[in-house]
């Protein structure tokens, strides 16, 4: 076994973080890998955020397949993340199967009013939703035994999951709504 120096392991550690951070691309480069529909909608999303309450950071993620045509981005806030991904199709009938696959082997519910096609599953009813040749899909998750430890376990249990449900449907309709607006997203509301 290497017995190294504390200064060592500094100097160690430090050249890792600069690789880490030299290896992460930026937003910008990832951007300029999306395709113009994903990067108006990337913009789209930075905009909403501007104003919105909760006022979510977001946060840029790298698909695990870099060829892919994928905007993923985590909206953080006050110990919640919330993953969204949005995946653009070749065409509408490939997003319509891609949706059917994807929520076959689950016990899926079927969703009114939230893009063309909408489903929920699982414990906290994460959310896909289809609207023309894009899918959305939106889980979120909540620390909130950090956020309330006082609560007894089943209380922090039962408000987790209501709590999750209520951001998962809650950006769902956002990111829908943005998306049905595409062109506005980004000019100042008029105030009455």
């Amino acid at each position: 076994m290497i017995k190294l120096s504390v200064k060592t392991m500094r100097v160690v550690g430090k050249l890792f973080f600069v690789l880490a951070l030299s290896t992460i691309p930026s937003s910008s480069m990832q951007a300029g890998r999306l395709s113009p529909l994903l990067s108006k909608i990337a913009q789209a999303l930075e905009c909403s955020q501007k104003e919105s309450n909760p006022r979510w950071k977001l946060e840029r993620t790298e698909p695990i397949r870099p060829n892919e045509n994928v905007l993923i981005e985590m909206f953080v806030s006050g110990g919640r993340r919330v993953k969204v991904s949005i995946l653009e199709h070749e065409s509408k009938a490939e997003a319509i199967e891609t949706m059917r696959r994807g929520v076959a082997d689950k016990s899926a519910k079927a969703l009114l009013k939230l893009g063309d096609e909408a489903y929920s599953w699982g414990y906290s009813d994460a959310i896909a939703f289809r609207k023309g040749n894009l899918t959305v899909y939106v889980s979120a998750v909540s620390d909130i035994d950090a956020l309330l430890p006082m609560l007894d376990q089943d209380e922090r249990t039962s408000l987790r999951r209501s709590e999750e449900v209520a951001i998962n449907k809650s950006l769902a309709r956002t990111i829908a709504n943005i998306l049905s607006a595409l062109d506005q997203a980004c000019q100042p509301m008029d105030r009455v």
